[in-house]
C-alpha cells in the first residue's frame, strides 16, 4: 500500500476510536479496490465497523466487493441512476444479505423529493431483492446507514413518529407514476404538522 493509503487507513482507525462513522467513496473498480483495502487495513480487534460505515461507489458492485463489504460488516450506497445500470444488479448481493443497502442522491438537497427518489430507485427493477425492496434503500437502509435505524426508518415501536399518509400505496404503483402521488397527511414527532 502507498503512503497515502497507508495515511487514510490511519485517519479510518483514529475516526473509528473517535467513534465517527465513516464512508469511503469510489469512482471506478481501482478505486471500489482500493477504498476495501484500506478499510481492511485499518480493521483491528478495538473496533467493529457498523452499518453506518461503508462504501459509496458509482460503479455496480461485483461478488467479490459484496462478498468483501459483507465480511467487513460494511455497507453500500448507490444512487438510483447507478444501480439501475447493472441488468443483473438484482443479483449482486444474494450471498451477501447482511449488507446494508442505501440510495442516495449526489445532488442538493431539495432537489428531489423522497417519492422522486423511491421511484428512481424502483424504476427498472424487480419488486424484490435479497435484502428486501428498493423502498428499503430510501428508508430503514438509509436510516440504517446513517446509524440511526434503532429510532428512524420504519414504524415501530419506541422509534420517531415521523410518517406520511399518501393517496396510493409506493409499493403497489409503477414507477413512473410514483411522482403522481399525492400526500394527505404529515405527522411529525407523533403528531399531524399538515
Amino acid at each position: 500500500m502507498d503512503s497515502f493509503s497507508e495515511n487514510l487507513a490511519e485517519n479510518v482507525r483514529l475516526a473509528r476510536a473517535g467513534g465517527w462513522r465513516v464512508t469511503l467513496h469510489a469512482n471506478d473498480a481501482s478505486g471500489v479496490d482500493d477504498a476495501l483495502r484500506i478499510f481492511e487495513a485499518a480493521c483491528s480487534d478495538r473496533f467493529p465497523y457498523a452499518e453506518g460505515d461503508g462504501l459509496d461507489c458509482h460503479i455496480p458492485p461485483t461478488q467479490e466487493t459484496t462478498n468483501r463489504l459483507a465480511a467487513l460488516g460494511l455497507s453500500l450506497g448507490l444512487t438510483p441512476e447507478e444501480q439501475t445500470t447493472e441488468p443483473h444488479y438484482k443479483d449482486w448481493l444474494q450471498p451477501a444479505k447482511s449488507i446494508v443497502v442505501s440510495y442516495g442522491l449526489r445532488a442538493m438537497a431539495g432537489a428531489i423529493s423522497p417519492l422522486g427518489a423511491a421511484a428512481a430507485a424502483i424504476r427498472g427493477a424487480s419488486a424484490t431483492h435479497a435484502w428486501g425492496t428498493p423502498l428499503n434503500g430510501v428508508t430503514i437502509g438509509a436510516a440504517q446507514r446513517c446509524g440511526a435505524g434503532g429510532v428512524l426508518g420504519s414504524i415501530e415501536t419506541g422509534k420517531y413518529a415521523d410518517f406520511v399518509f399518501l393517496d396510493s400505496d409506493p409499493r403497489e404503483v409503477c414507477a413512473d407514476a410514483m411522482s403522481a402521488i399525492r400526500c394527505l397527511a404529515t405527522w411529525v414527532a407523533g403528531r399531524e404538522v399538515r
